[in-house]
């Protein structure tokens, strides 16, 4: 009895997880969003050992020593957390992150949206095609 107990608990969870995703008509949405963020933290590095290394550009070497500076700054005299914030750097080889589309509701497709601001949705993609 116990066996058939687990295996229904297990076909409801499953059964509610299929009926979950497929009323999810963004999939391709949050798969692009997992992926994205997923490429960002593999590309991530220590900022410490990109300023140390002999080939980074001196303008990158420079913005990344003031980030650090900065944060020694809020630490010591803000008295804010040491912690890993702003401590790695990731070459996305693009401009951008994230682009945020913003769309007022007299613009909204089928598709839904995922942030709601009064009349404002927001939908953010890390991968742009031109």
């Amino acid at each position: 009895m116990a066996l058939r107990i687990s295996y229904t608990v297990v076909l409801a969870m499953i059964a509610s997880q299929v009926i979950w995703l497929s009323a999810c008509t963004n999939l391709p949405y949050y798969a692009q969003a997992v992926d994205g963020h997923l490429n960002v933290l593999h590309r991530s590095q220590p900022i410490s050992r990109i300023i140390s290394h002999p080939d980074t550009d001196p303008k990158l070497k420079h913005s990344l020593s003031k980030i650090v500076q900065l944060r020694e700054f809020a630490s010591r005299e803000l008295k804010l957390p040491d912690n890993l914030s702003y401590t790695s750097y990731a070459d996305l080889e693009r401009p951008y992150v994230v682009w945020n589309v913003l769309l007022h509701r007299t613009f909204r497709g089928t598709q839904g949206m995922v942030f709601r601001s009064g009349g404002l949705c927001q939908l953010s993609w890390f991968f742009f095609a031109s």
